[in-house]
């Protein structure tokens, strides 16, 4: 799992979310983006945004980061038909929340997808809902559903 975040901890403390990653026998890795050209960095994310079909989900951490998925999907589309067929391909995916608030936020960006999280009030709790849905109903604990990966959408803490 690629985490867009820089890791916590400075060091020497573990990071929450890796740390519930691995205890999922999911290996993650923090890749720090806050040092951006934002110029460059805009339209990397404008990019991302119009393939949906590149990622298996979607796991957003706050309010913020809904807010910001949202203009990314607008800045990305030519007119307001583009940007609905957009948010209906990323409303077929599995979508993440942290807690109430941002699953709510989340589901007025994508009122036809199902957003899971609600409940989840720490990236310990989502972490153990993302590994436990993205398993496939099999039992072997590696088989996921799709092998391709979630977009995380998170701002610094």
């Amino acid at each position: 799992v690629l985490l867009l975040r820089e890791q916590d901890g400075g060091g020497g403390d573990r990071d929450a979310y890796l740390a519930s990653f691995a205890e999922h026998q999911h290996e993650a890795v923090c890749c720090p983006v806050l040092q951006f050209d934002t110029t460059s960095f805009a339209a990397a994310v404008e990019e991302t945004v119009r393939r949906p079909h590149d990622f298996g989900g979607l796991i957003v951490t706050s309010a913020q980061a809904v807010a910001a998925l949202a203009s990314a999907l607008t800045a990305a589309c030519s007119n307001s038909d583009e940007a609905e067929t957009l948010r209906e391909r990323w409303a077929k995916l599995p979508l993440y929340a942290v807690g109430g608030k941002t699953a709510e936020e989340l589901g007025r960006l994508f009122p036809t997808g199902h957003v899971q999280g609600h409940a989840c009030g720490s990236a310990e709790d989502l972490a153990a809902l993302v590994c436990k849905s993205e398993r496939a109903a099999g039992t072997d604990v590696q088989q996921i559903r799709s092998p391709l990966p979630l977009l995380f959408v998170c701002g610094a803490q």
